[in-house]
């Protein structure tokens, strides 16, 4: 490669291979939660200059999940262009083992439960996005096998869920609470 490169240099031929470039991104991976379509910050750690996930362990967990979550997304679709039921059904099958062996770590329902909806904790209008949370939830399942499906129901109970969550918005929604001295 060393001297093919150095009898290529200062002609016009070019790039011999095609090279593809793939953003991987919050916002270009939209199966589970579309950010521009709902206007939904998953990662936290782009609150306080792109510090916040250092900030607390739970945003932390967040960043990490989604960026799991997001990259298994652009991949699949990068290996398999295009949306057929296959691919769909692939995507969800990942997604759904991803998150599955992220929350068999946690023992606690609570733990589970606040994991998964830190990411609709930073919303556009800084309100609790109830539709969200219901969507991102059935998309998750809907997306599993017949097995994960059971397990998640399991390990995701939606009523508990959706109650954790508008208990704990108003609270956790904000970082500025970090900052803040007692």
């Amino acid at each position: 490669m060393f001297l093919l490169c150095n009898i290529l240099y200062g002609t016009n031929i070019g790039e011999l291979d095609n090279i593809e470039v793939i953003r991987v991104s919050p916002e270009d991976a939209d199966h589970l939660i579309g950010e521009r379509q709902t206007g939904c910050h998953k990662l936290a750690g782009t609150k306080l200059g792109n510090f916040g996930a250092f900030l607390e362990k739970i945003w932390h967990q967040n960043d990490i999940l989604w960026g799991r979550l997001d990259g298994a997304e652009r991949i699949i679709d990068a290996i398999f262009p295009g949306k057929s039921d296959d691919v769909t059904a692939l995507l969800g099958e990942a997604q759904a083992a991803i998150v599955l062996e992220t929350i068999e770590k946690f023992s606690l329902d609570n733990e589970v439960n606040d994991l998964l909806i830190e990411s609709l904790m930073r919303t556009k209008s800084g309100k609790e996005d109830r539709d969200g949370l219901t969507a991102f939830i059935e998309k998750l399942k809907r997306g599993a096998t017949v097995e994960q499906k059971v397990l998640l129901d399991k390990k995701i109970d939606n009523g508990k869920i959706r109650e954790r969550y508008f208990s704990e918005f108003d609270r956790r929604s904000k970082p500025q609470r970090h900052l803040k001295k007692d």
